[in-house]
């Protein structure tokens, strides 16, 4: 989340996906409806809906609510 929304450090959206596909891997919901945002935006990688439903349909398993709102809006 710094990479994406610190005032004192720069953007840097291929940092910021670097992380949040970390967190994913392990389990982090939050982390995989972030990743699902930046696919769904092309923010950090070149926008594609697949991988964006992909990773929102992870988060929503885990009973993230955010992540099943994108999926179900998605």
């Amino acid at each position: 989340m710094l990479y994406r929304r610190r005032a004192e450090i720069p953007e840097d959206y291929s940092e910021a996906f670097r992380w949040f596909h970390a967190a994913a891997e392990q389990h982090h919901p939050a982390a995989a409806d972030n990743l699902g945002n930046m696919y769904l935006n092309g923010k950090g990688v070149a926008q594609d809906y697949l991988p964006a439903a992909r990773w929102y349909a992870i988060g929503a398993a885990e009973d993230y609510a955010p992540a099943q709102n994108n999926l179900a809006q998605l």
